[in-house]
């Protein structure tokens, strides 16, 4: 399952860095009965968020923030998670709080039956973060020429997480890419005492993902690509605005 926090007409939280607000969002998570371990470390469980919103000079605007789950554990706090729990000051200097912001619950926008294909037109509500396969620390720019680098990184994720063979056909939009040239943005996702931020590359553009309904199902709720859990790969339906 997964569920949007929107800001008030108007309203906005800004963040320096992505940071910010996965340690709102894990404040809100125990607070609601989930264990710390649960959500953070190598023993995490199934969940993911994006940050929806405008990139500016002084920050990042956050206008609605989307947060999934897939896991038993953790659906039941998400179920019942509210606006007000996200919140944290940073000793970065950035200050989270949804107080005020409203919530509603997003289903995938496809019916079909269990084991059947079925096709998402998707864009990328947060940016989709692929490493160049064999050089750390370096991420794709350009998805026309991400390869299979695209499909293996959904796949071998959701795969990894699910505990079951996720096979999904993921073919960006060839139009846009040729249109847009430019479509990655680079992500500070945290302050670095004495040294530059840390970052990680993203890229956002429209996409086709094939698959069977369980297994877009699991892209919906936990993102797809890299680092889902620290605000990145989060989907939503292209008929919708983001």
């Amino acid at each position: 399952m997964r569920v949007r926090f929107v800001a008030p007409r108007g309203s906005f939280v800004r963040v320096r860095f992505l940071d910010s607000v996965h340690a709102a969002l894990v404040n809100a998570w125990t607070a609601g009965g989930a264990e710390g371990g649960a959500v953070v470390g190598r023993e995490a469980r199934n969940w993911s968020f994006g940050a929806v919103g405008t990139g500016t000079s002084a920050g990042f605007l956050v206008k609605s923030l989307v947060v999934g789950a897939e896991d038993a554990s953790l659906q039941p706090v998400l179920s019942s998670l509210t606006a007000e729990a996200v919140r944290k000051i940073s000793v970065n200097g950035d200050v989270v709080d949804l107080a005020g912001w409203s919530r509603v619950e997003e289903d995938l926008p496809l019916i079909c039956e269990p084991g059947r294909v079925a096709t998402l037109p998707a864009i990328m509500l947060s940016p989709l973060a692929l490493s160049v396969r064999g050089q750390k620390g370096r991420w794709h720019d350009n998805l026309g020429t991400a390869d299979g680098d695209l499909e293996n990184a959904v796949n071998s994720r959701l795969s990894r997480l699910t505990g079951r063979r996720v096979d999904l056909r993921v073919a960006p939009d060839r139009l846009y890419l040729r249109a847009n040239p430019k479509h990655s943005t680079l992500v500070h996702t945290r302050a670095v005492p004495g040294g530059r931020p840390a970052f990680v590359i993203g890229m956002m553009c429209p996409l086709s993902i094939t698959g069977r309904i369980e297994d877009l199902r699991s892209a919906w709720a936990l993102g797809i690509g890299e680092k889902t859990r620290y605000g990145f790969g989060c989907i939503g339906y292209a008929g919708r605005r983001p």
